[in-house]
């Protein structure tokens, strides 16, 4: 069996959504005086490698800790878009690649490649996103969710977030920031992907697993 970290390392200085806070870390006891140590961590619901509810876009929707843990695991299978350049689409042409995989996966994961990127002005800039076809084949497969290795899965300067929309208003959780998806193969795996669960949660940091079998 084989584990990958799907989670980005957070920071003070990692990348956040253009107009979010950047998260602090700050040391209130030491072990040279008081003889152990803890952190006060200050970050907003949406910054590193984290998971939107659907209250996050759309009011009276579930918040993530209504939700029953089990949404929160689940076989997953990779979809391989590396191809793709600054604005290009995720079309259904690689979904179909692999359809029996993910036609039987739970999780549908995007590697764009765009992790690569991380710490850079390209992250915030142009990705590659899921076309409406893509998001009406999650929505009709009744996907648990789907996760990208970018910002997100609607374009940067998108207001009205369609794809957002269309996923969070049937169910699916999104995973955005993700990392490491070219170590987990495209045979289907395990997934979890465990939020924080604090009250009201539109959104929570989350540690990404793959459990792959060998």
């Amino acid at each position: 069996m084989k584990i990958v970290d799907l989670t980005h390392l957070m920071t003070e200085d990692m990348p956040v959504f253009p107009g979010d806070e950047s998260p602090a870390f700050e040391k209130v006891t030491t072990h040279e005086e008081d003889g152990y140590m803890m952190t006060q961590i200050t970050m907003w619901s949406h910054v590193g490698t984290h998971m939107d509810a659907p209250a996050h876009i759309i009011a009276g929707t579930a918040t993530l800790d209504k939700l029953p843990v089990e949404q929160f695991v689940g076989t997953a299978v990779v979809i391989d878009c590396y191809d793709l350049g600054e604005g290009d689409e995720i079309t259904m042409n690689y979904i179909d690649r692999v359809r029996d995989k993910a036609d039987a996966a739970e999780f549908i994961l995007f590697r764009t490649g765009w992790d690569k990127y991380w710490r850079t002005e390209q992250y915030y800039g142009e990705f590659p996103c899921i076309d409406d076809e893509v998001m009406q084949y999650l929505i009709d497969g009744a996907k648990k969710g789907m996760g990208i290795d970018a910002l997100s899965p609607d374009p940067v300067e998108s207001e009205e977030l369609p794809v957002h929309c269309g996923l969070l208003e049937n169910g699916i959780i999104i995973i955005e920031n993700l990392a490491n998806l070219d170590f987990c193969g495209y045979d289907l795996f395990t997934l979890c992907a465990l939020p924080l669960k604090y009250v009201d949660s539109d959104g929570a940091q989350a540690r990404v697993i793959a459990i792959i079998e060998e």
